[in-house]
């Protein structure tokens, strides 16, 4: 999994209709140095089934 990661997303509700939008974006910073890591193997585990 690369360092960031961004999703987007739409609510609807019953009646088919558009009730909200939304936007995830992921960053993975290495707390010392501050510079972008990779998404520690732990993460990527658990997320790959939703990134098929």
């Amino acid at each position: 999994m690369r360092a960031t990661g961004q999703d987007k997303y739409e609510i609807y509700n019953e009646a088919a209709k558009l009730i909200n939008e939304g936007e995830t974006q992921l960053v993975f910073v290495d707390a010392t140095t501050r510079k972008m890591v990779h998404a520690p193997q732990e993460i990527v585990n658990r997320l790959k089934m939703y990134f098929k």
